[in-house]
């Protein structure tokens, strides 16, 4: 039994069935523990280096741009950057200094990328007030546990990018349809960027989750922080 009086510090499981233990602290450290869970520690090997910016700063930030969809399973559609034509990308790539140590950094910014915008079945109705707010974030697979959580925190409607290769959209796709939570909310938007390369495109997840917002206001958030219950109403 945990104390009400005092704040654990640890927590032990001496079976799998104490994480549905239902507490605030071991819903906390459970949190904690279903993130580190899947961490790849050979993260931690690698060197740490910046890489200097380049004197095209609008080349760094490229506008997300349009997108051309065709209708995909689930109501969904598939879409991708507007990319530039091949001749051009090709004379773009070729003027990359492969001698660089950020030569693939800066050639990542030319990936092109799958995009499956409402995965699943999606429905909002604006507000007659005109001030609802959605919340913004974006998340990949060892993220996935962090989902209901939010979804009872937040009752307002929901935009979240997912960066998941085609197995994990199908793995994504069998734990919505298992989550009661989840499946409840329809209000929650799902939209998957697949994996291309080796970096994780934090900027443009962010930018496809924004650009389908359909509310006057947003609230941008860190997938591992859960707002407080009532925020929502609050910020209305």
């Amino acid at each position: 039994m945990l104390d009400k009086r005092m704040s654990p510090q640890v927590i032990h499981w001496n079976s799998p069935k104490k994480l549905r233990v239902k507490n605030k602290h071991v819903e906390f450290f459970r949190n904690l523990y279903l993130t580190f869970l899947e961490y790849d520690g050979n993260l931690l090997r690698r060197e740490l280096f910046g890489c200097p910016s380049e004197a095209d700063v609008n080349s760094e930030n490229r506008p997300l741009g349009h997108t051309l969809g065709r209708a995909g399973p689930r109501g969904g559609s598939f879409s991708s950057q507007a990319s530039s034509p091949p001749f051009q990308l090709q004379k773009q790539l070729s003027e990359l200094d492969e001698d660089d140590l950020c030569y693939e950094f800066r050639r990542e910014r030319f990936t092109v990328h799958r995009t499956h915008l409402y995965f699943l079945h999606y429905e909002y109705e604006p507000a007659s007030d005109n001030t609802d707010v959605t919340l913004v974030a974006q998340l990949s697979m060892d993220r996935l546990q962090m989902l209901e959580a939010i979804c009872k925190h937040w009752e307002g409607p929901i935009s979240l990018a997912l960066y998941l290769s085609d197995a994990e959209a199908q793995q994504f796709l069998r734990y919505a349809q298992g989550s009661e939570v989840l499946m409840s909310r329809h209000n929650v938007a799902y939209h998957i960027v697949y994996k291309e390369g080796q970096f994780y495109p934090v900027n443009l997840l962010r930018n496809v989750a924004m650009k389908h917002v359909g509310t006057p206001y947003m609230f941008l958030s860190d997938i591992d922080f859960l707002p407080m219950y009532g925020l929502y109403e609050y910020l209305r």
